[in-house]
Order: structure tokens, then sequence, then C-alpha cells
């Protein structure tokens, strides 16, 4: 993945969770209960997204890249 890709991906996930934010506090100040709730489920989906992915590209960088190092540098 290049990096605009991955700019695109990260982003796109970070103003997601801002969107439903600013959906759930209008739907605070109109008193939608209803729209609330489904603002808040979305919510929740929208940052276990976001902590799902974080882990997955820390993992990631832990498992593969430092290993690839490791036998790059015994090679030299």
């Amino acid at each position: 993945m290049n990096k605009k890709d991955s700019w695109l991906f990260w982003w796109t996930l970070y103003l997601n969770a801002a969107a439903w934010i600013i959906l759930g506090i209008f739907s605070l100040i109109r008193l939608e209960a209803d729209y609330l709730l489904v603002v808040g489920v979305c919510l929740t989906l929208s940052l276990a997204n976001i902590v799902g992915f974080t882990k997955c590209n820390k993992d990631s960088l832990r498992n593969v890249i430092i290993p690839v190092l490791r036998n790059f540098i015994t090679y030299l």
C-alpha cells in the first residue's frame, strides 16, 4: 500500500467517526432519542474499527517489518 492510499484509509476512518459525533450532537440538541441510539451504535462500530485497525497496524509492523530488518542486517 502506498502512502497516499494509507493516508486516505486512515483519514476516512477518523472522518467517519467525526461525522457520527457531529450527527450525535445534532440528535442530542433536537432530543431525538431514536436517532441518538442509531448514532451511538454507529459511533461504537466506527471506534471499534479504528481500534482494531490500529492494533493490526502495530502488530504488522512488529511481526513483519522488524524480522525482515533483522534478517537484512544479519546478511550484511
